[in-house]
């Protein structure tokens, strides 16, 4: 198995060459806890070597990589790069997707004990990265959700329609076969960004959502 070499160039000039662990290794010890979001970004520019492809890697590419490193010394980076959050707030925006405990930990690459979001949710642990990087995924996958749902709620209510069915699923299985290309996504999560696009689509354009089941 050959393992992908990439080019990076930072915006001083500088260019470091090798695999994404050692081009991550270069980042931090380039710009270290000074990187941002706001700020890393432009720096990334990397590309396949060798082969026709050629791709920018991204910012949340980064900040993946540096949640599969935590163990190595810069665990300050990404807390600079996501920020630290209180156990509450990881409490509360779980819920704000439906998610379980449980739930949550098994969208982890590497699924964490449940005791262990336990104890970043009562603030006995700091919270760690790949939780910070997990949440943030599934509200942007989330909000994605909801504003598709609204725009065609908007379509709708420019057509003079006033109610529309949308269809939830009430297992993960059901729906990753409806939508291959949400395949991992939690159902739950799906079903709550519908229910808040509900609301959002009444109060914005006068449409009601109404959630049914696929069906039988």
């Amino acid at each position: 198995m050959t393992t992908s070499t990439y080019i990076y160039t930072a915006l001083d000039g500088d260019v470091a060459k090798g695999t994404l662990e050692e081009i991550g290794e270069k980042v931090i010890e380039w710009h270290g806890d000074r990187a941002t979001q706001d700020n890393l970004e432009p720096w990334i520019n990397l590309d396949e070597d060798g082969t026709e492809t050629r791709r920018d890697f991204t910012f949340d590419e980064f900040v993946a990589w540096l949640a599969s490193a935590e163990d190595r010394p810069w665990k300050h980076v990404l807390r600079a790069l996501r920020g630290n959050i209180s156990g509450i707030e990881l409490r509360a925006r779980r819920e704000a997707l439906g998610l379980s405990q449980t739930a949550f930990v098994n969208t982890f690459s590497t699924p964490a004990p449940q005791n262990s979001l336990s104890q970043w949710e009562t603030g006995r642990q700091a919270v760690a990265g790949e939780a910070l990087y997990e949440l943030d995924r599934l509200e942007k996958q989330s909000q994605m959700l909801q504003d598709q749902a609204l725009a065609a709620a908007q379509n709708l209510a420019r057509a003079g329609e006033e109610a529309v069915f949308v269809m939830v699923w009430a297992s993960d299985q059901e729906f990753w076969d409806a939508h291959p290309d949400m395949d991992g996504l939690p159902a739950v999560v799906h079903r709550t960004a519908m229910a808040k696009a509900r609301l959002e689509a009444f109060a914005k354009h006068k449409v009601n959502l109404t959630l049914t089941a696929p069906p039988e």
